[in-house]
């Protein structure tokens, strides 16, 4: 059923393009957070899993940064981070 497969995209599956699809509203920590925040993860283990990979990605001092703050390669480990 649509319903199965969608949640198998969305907690099986990230996906990474050349243009990555961040929210321009949300800081890199939250679009990182956000499948783990959609998915009923708690708030503070969810900032603290995407803080983690943003470290992991060197990049976790641009964390409260918003999309147009972030030249295009923090924005893609953004994106590879929200995948993870």
């Amino acid at each position: 059923p649509a319903a199965g497969r969608e949640r198998l995209r969305r907690e099986r599956f990230g996906w990474i393009g050349p243009e990555p699809g961040l929210v321009p509203e949300l800081t890199a920590w939250e679009n990182a957070a956000l499948p783990l925040l959609l998915r009923g993860i708690p708030h503070k283990a969810a900032r603290t899993t995407a803080v983690e990979w943003l470290d992991r990605l060197d990049i976790g001092a641009c964390a409260r940064l918003r999309p147009h703050a972030l030249t295009h390669a923090q924005r893609q480990r953004t994106a590879i981070a929200r995948a993870l």
